[in-house]
């Protein structure tokens, strides 16, 4: 099930983040070019914004025109060609690790690991023809819509309003897509069928580790005691 070439860039991108970490530590990459890495980082970051709407947009219409929640979704050659370069983006979204730390900022556990498991969550749904791809590719694409908006925002010191709201439907989208997910057991042969079973259970586990870890970062960030004021002398 987990018998794609391709998935061993993940453990690549698990041993090339230390490891470019380390190459930053010793080596200033990122501050003599500031301007030109802004231009990249916040041309990337648009482009991924506008290849997520153009995603959710093009499966939204693959599956209002061939229904859902049944196990033919694949049958649509729209529905399989959006979701397998949906699949593919997900390793081009290594980079997104690779210009945070580019910049001096901190790789956290919820970043690390959130793009190590999306190549393969996705991956097993597509390449075995799992029906319940499309929940990924909608959700993920109208999230990420936002998110990538945002962090090019960020980068050009623009103004974005909402950053909590972003995290808030970022769990939102965690907790509905399991629950649409879930809807797949009441259909016929789905859990009949082994590798559905397998593509299932990995989701819920990998979509269950996120939301430990996003809504660790919620609170955190959010919620977090703050550090009290020094008195004035």
């Amino acid at each position: 099930y987990f018998n794609d070439p391709l998935y061993l860039l993940c453990v690549v991108y698990l041993f090339a983040v230390p490891a470019f970490q380390a190459l930053c530590n010793r080596y200033s990459l990122y501050t003599p070019y500031r301007a030109q890495w802004k231009v990249i980082i916040s041309t990337y970051n648009f482009a991924l914004a506008a290849y997520s709407l153009v995603s959710c947009l093009l499966m939204s219409f693959a599956i209002y025109r061939n229904g859902i929640f049944h196990m033919q979704e694949h049958a649509d050659p729209l529905y399989v060609q959006v979701a397998t370069v949906f699949y593919w983006s997900k390793y081009v979204e290594f980079l997104d690790t690779a210009f945070l730390i580019l910049a001096g900022k901190p790789v956290t556990w919820l970043q690390y690991l959130h793009h190590a498991g999306a190549p393969l969550d996705m991956g097993v749904h597509v390449l075995n023809k799992v029906p319940s791809a499309w929940i990924f590719v909608c959700l993920n694409g109208f999230i990420h819509t936002i998110m990538y908006t945002y962090y090019a925002y960020t980068i050009l010191k623009w103004k974005f309003p909402g950053k909590q709201f972003i995290t808030s439907l970022q769990l939102i989208q965690f907790f509905s897509g399991l629950g649409m997910t879930t809807r797949y057991l009441n259909v016929p042969g789905f859990w009949d069928s082994e590798v559905c079973r397998v593509a299932w259970t990995f989701n819920v586990a990998y979509v269950g580790l996120l939301i430990l870890l996003f809504a660790n970062f919620y609170f955190q960030t959010y919620y977090g005691k703050k550090r009290p004021r020094k008195e004035a002398t």
